[in-house]
């Protein structure tokens, strides 16, 4: 961290002072106009705008600040500036004056990360930490840089960019395994202690680099030949993986772990483009083989947030992992007659509420461990894991059940169990959660008891409380409110063939 910081002001100070030896006048850079400030103004906007946005998309900013730096830096908009002067305002020519801020956010990022951290949490990662990270660092890019060397990059060279593409993203596999609510499961644990190690490794990275003895990205050599830039992505993203794969093996993680562990961290991060770039800079690496290297470090984080929801439709990887947490999961059914919910969401805590309330006992199934632990620590009954598993909801009790209930709001999810607890309980009752009427028809063909449509539920309610309020006496009210109910459940129940007689809008008088 102390050589990040010390790196980027002598960075800074640097700038400053070829700036103004530049200008030939040190009071001017000492008292700046507007334009002096135009480039750090520009940045400031661009990410006012992106940050929002990104996030309203649920992407990661760090896609925008890529495509703006694209398209507002020299190699873009700023090409353009010298034949159309007014695009110079709304473009980035001088480079040097956001670098030492960039160098400054990954200080701050790296500063960040080691708040998020205790002493006893990294004692109970170290081996995750500096067993796994170390090896995956160190191992891939030691055959990194044979193959860079094996290509014709010096051994200097060779080192800087298997160093540098041995890195992963933190700022965006972090969010991404965020979103997906992968990181409490044993692939995501790894993985954040993979990338701790990677961001403790990057200023002896960097004093490596000052001790050998920015890259400019001209886009144009490229799309002339892409080739070479996909090769280098594609190759150093199987190079990491079948590395990492093993030796998350041998670090005690299952098969499916470490091959979740292996692709998320096989493509290159936000480092490598420091790395490389403070390695072009010093003429270590040469500006081709930067350039190169550092488009296809780009490629390969734009695709983490698409491999990461990919694994999280695969059911293989999008099940919760109980061996995660072997305490908060049910180790065998303890004979006892109870309402299973899965799902302990707001919904299903309102089912369990008013189970409680008629006096009936409910187990719990949830997917999220922070949750059930909460709720165990409550004194609720519940247990981490995923319904969709026969042996789980036979550990839970499915055999003796009193009936199922799922509230999962996913609609595959919701299937998915119903399908399970149907083959094991052909006589069970079901209810279940719907997400509209096409939903309910599609689980009352996989022979639940009932569906519950929300958008349906949501229309009585508001009819209900609609006609009360203006005066209709209640009774009638909630007689036709049933009455409807039940045209609704008709409907959804009836073979696809006939669905079509309820859905044809009746005749308007006169018609």
């Amino acid at each position: 961290m102390l050589s990040v910081l010390v790196t980027t002001w002598r960075s800074w100070s640097h700038s400053a002072h070829s700036r103004s030896r530049a200008h030939g006048d040190r009071a001017q850079l000492m008292t700046p106009g507007p334009e002096n400030y135009k480039e750090l103004l520009l940045f400031l906007a661009t990410a006012g705008v992106i940050v929002p946005l990104f996030g309203r998309l649920k992407l990661s900013p760090i896609f925008g600040f890529l495509a703006a730096g694209i398209v507002l830096g020299p190699f873009g908009l700023g090409a353009l500036a010298k034949d159309v002067s007014w695009l110079s305002a709304v473009s980035i020519t001088d480079v040097g004056q956001i670098a030492p801020i960039a160098e400054f956010g990954v200080a701050f990022l790296l500063f960040m990360i080691a708040l998020e951290l205790s002493w006893n949490r990294l004692i109970g990662m170290r081996r995750l930490v500096f067993g796994l990270g170390a090896l995956q660092v160190v191992v891939s890019a030691v055959a990194l840089a044979i193959i860079a060397s094996w290509l014709g990059q010096s051994p200097a060279s060779a080192a800087v960019i298997g160093s540098a593409l041995a890195m992963s993203s933190t700022a965006i596999i972090l969010p991404s395994l965020a979103e997906r609510k992968r990181l409490n499961t044993t692939a995501g644990r790894a993985s954040f202690a993979v990338l701790l190690f990677q961001d403790l490794s990057v200023a002896p990275l960097l004093f490596m680099v000052a001790m050998l003895v920015g890259a400019r990205l001209d886009l144009s050599q490229i799309i002339a030949d892409p080739a070479p830039t996909i090769g280098v992505a594609a190759g150093f993203v199987a190079v990491k993986a079948i590395t990492l794969f093993p030796i998350a093996l041998l670090m005690g993680l299952a098969k499916r772990a470490a091959g979740e562990v292996a692709i998320v961290l096989g493509p290159g991060g936000e480092f490598a483009l420091i790395l490389i770039g403070a390695a072009v800079a010093t003429n270590i690496v040469s500006g081709t083989a930067g350039a190169t290297t550092t488009v296809a470090a780009t490629l390969t984080m734009v695709t983490i947030p698409l491999l990461i929801r990919v694994l999280g439709r695969d059911p293989r990887y999008a099940r919760p992992d109980e061996a995660a947490f072997p305490g908060l999961t049910p180790q065998h059914d303890d004979g006892l007659e109870r309402v299973i919910i899965v799902g302990y969401g707001r919904v299903g805590q309102l089912v369990a509420d008013m189970l409680a309330r008629h006096k009936l006992e409910f187990l719990a199934i949830d997917a999220a461990p922070a949750l059930v632990a909460r709720e165990r620590s409550r004194g609720k009954m519940i247990f981490y894991g995923d319904a969709t598993r026969i042996d789980l909801l036979r550990r839970c009790g499915i055999q003796r059940a009193r009936a199922l209930v799922v509230t999962l709001d996913n609609a595959e999810a919701v299937e998915s169990v119903v399908r399970a607890a149907r083959s094991e309980r052909p006589d069970l009752t079901i209810v279940a959660r719907a997400r509209d009427a096409a939903h309910a028809s599609k689980l009352y063909d996989l022979k639940v008891t009932d569906a519950v449509p929300e958008t349906i539920e949501a229309s009585l309610q508001l009819s209900e409380a609609a006609l009360i309020d203006i005066g209709i006496p209640m009774g009638p009210v909630i007689a036709s409110i049933h009455e409807k109910r039940d045209e609704f459940r008709r409907m959804l129940q009836a073979p696809e063939r006939e669905r079509h007689a309820f859905r044809t809008p009746r005749p308007l008088p006169g018609e």
